[in-house]
């Protein structure tokens, strides 16, 4: 997907799926099984460029780290349900942007579906 005309709203677009991925609902009835997927498709990508880099090659550690971070509080159990919401946002914010760069967005196929999503939920806020 081309997503060079969606480019001036690329941070509105994060911030609507972290949002959402980390609201306490969704967080508890998807996590961490929904991030862990977004994780390994990331990293797919990322494994799938012709020439993975210096750059790619910290890219995947930094998502690697976070992730850690992420799951270490999951593990750490404590009483809600919640546990690891905040360390799930800057997962999720990396997991966007290597999408992004790689012309996908997390919940939109096409670029009508995209302008719609935008419209509806972004903007419309």
């Amino acid at each position: 997907m081309n997503l060079a005309r969606f480019e001036a709203h690329k941070a509105a677009l994060r911030d609507a799926y972290v949002g959402n991925e980390c609201d306490t609902d969704e967080y508890r009835e998807a996590q961490p099984s929904k991030g862990l997927d977004m994780l390994a498709h990331a990293l797919a990508l990322l494994a799938s460029d012709a020439d993975v880099d210096t750059q790619g090659t910290q890219t995947a550690k930094a998502l690697v780290d976070l992730t850690a971070r992420w799951l270490d509080v999951i593990e750490g159990g404590g009483c809600s349900v919640y546990e690891g919401c905040g360390e799930l946002v800057p997962v999720l914010s990396l997991v966007f942007d290597i999408l992004w760069t790689h012309g996908e967005h997390p919940y939109c196929s096409d670029e009508a579906e995209l302008q719609e999503y935008l419209e509806q939920v972004v903007l419309d806020d």
